[in-house]
């Protein structure tokens, strides 16, 4: 779970479904707490609340590049686990786009993600493709 400041307050070592799970019980804690109780999908980093990438990225220890009202805010700062062809140099920082970081951590294929990251989802829509996608997903 997060602290007060919206912040995991531990870093996860899930990956895969498990990771996954992490960051849906996430959004519903949020959500219960009346933080981001209008949560969906395409309202990115609003407040407390994020895209189901976001999540997943920052529950596995990822650190944002820039502030949420930056026009690269869906951005984090690269680490040596990113592909190198999913990394890019944006305002001099070195930085991979938050649903690439996802897609990777959870062990989603390019259409298992663009599916579950879609803006159009909301939190069923969610937990209806992790149905899905649980057998071809490992912990």
């Amino acid at each position: 779970m997060v602290s007060g400041t919206g912040k995991p307050s531990y870093v996860s070592v899930n990956r895969g479904l498990a990771l996954l799970d992490e960051a849906i019980e996430q959004i519903e804690f949020q959500a219960k707490r009346g933080e981001n109780s209008q949560w969906h999908q395409g309202s990115y980093r609003c407040g407390s609340g994020m895209c189901l990438a976001g999540w997943t990225a920052q529950l596995a220890g990822g650190q944002w590049a820039f502030p949420a009202d930056n026009d690269f805010s869906e951005y984090m700062m690269a680490n040596d686990d990113d592909a190198a062809a999913a990394c890019d140099n944006l305002d001099g920082k070195h930085v991979v786009f938050v649903s690439n970081r996802a897609q990777e951590l959870l062990g989603l294929d390019d259409y298992q993600a663009e599916e579950l990251f879609s803006g159009f989802n909301d939190l069923g829509d969610i937990k209806r493709l992790r149905n899905e996608f649980a057998e071809t997903m490992s912990d």
